[in-house]
């Protein structure tokens, strides 16, 4: 579907696809047309959701569609001919919604990473276990930011490396921590209620990333704090005790 926003023309994208979870996951592309090209609204289709696709560009002299991948999604890296769009929202929707108990796990692509200017959102809800209803224990739950992919001992409550970000509330009364691989850990009070919707957001904002409540700031890091091996957060992890995931979405690459 093309559409205008002001101004700009846009492509929407929608797939679906069904897990192994029983729910079925609706990937939800938007494109920005930089160039336009009559073959840019196939060249999205056959992207369509491909996470690591983050821009299209189309040969005014071949035709040829070629997916661009972070590193070569820029404007310049191709022929002010060809026709160019770069992704600009990426969103996947668990329908319905999707289930994670015993400390279970959902791994979610940054599509191009986190950059500056962009933000990532997680909806989810807490369900109450057995130790909430009779001890007011409040179900663990861990968000986790990674620049490469995690072994299963880096996972839920596990070390986290260095260039990882972590926001997590594994205690009894629920407190949000969040901390920097091995760094020492920001404390606040929990706004997460079970049986309650609620958002955490990461956004990065010249070089400060910060984690976000329901749109609350709960603590914020240099960049620079990563190291100086570290690129971008291209990987999301979102671990529970028990409760339900909605949607994941990513708006950035303005």
């Amino acid at each position: 579907m093309e559409i205008k926003l002001n101004g700009t023309q846009i492509l929407l994208l929608i797939s679906v696809s069904l897990s192994l979870a029983i729910c079925f996951k609706i990937k939800i592309d938007r494109y920005k047309i930089v160039r336009q090209n009559p073959g840019i609204k196939a060249c999205a289709v056959i992207n369509s959701g491909k996470s690591d696709v983050i821009g299209l560009s189309v040969s005014k002299d071949t035709g040829k569609c070629v997916g661009l991948s972070r590193r070569s999604a820029e404007p310049h890296s191709t022929s002010l001919d060809d026709g160019y769009a770069v992704k600009v929202h990426s969103a996947t929707i668990f329908q319905p919604a999707h289930d994670l108990a015993n400390n279970s796990h959902v791994e979610w692509m940054v599509p191009g990473g986190l950059g500056n200017g962009s933000q990532l959102d997680v909806i989810f809800l807490l369900k109450p276990t057995l130790y909430e209803n009779v001890f007011g224990y409040k179900p663990a739950f861990e968000v986790r930011l990674s620049q490469k992919p995690l072994k299963l001992s880096e996972g839920f409550g596990g070390i986290a490396p260095n260039e990882t970000m972590v926001l997590s509330s594994s205690s009894a009364f629920g407190a949000l921590t969040c901390y920097i691989g091995r760094d020492k850990p920001t404390l606040s009070v929990s706004p997460v209620k079970t049986n309650q919707t609620a958002k955490i957001s990461f956004t990065l904002q010249n070089a400060i990333i910060k984690i976000l409540v329901d749109n609350a700031e709960h603590c914020d890091r240099n960049i620079r704090d990563f190291g100086d091996d570290f690129e971008t957060f291209n990987l999301l992890y979102v671990y529970m005790e028990s409760g339900l995931i909605y949607r994941i979405q990513f708006d950035g690459n303005q």
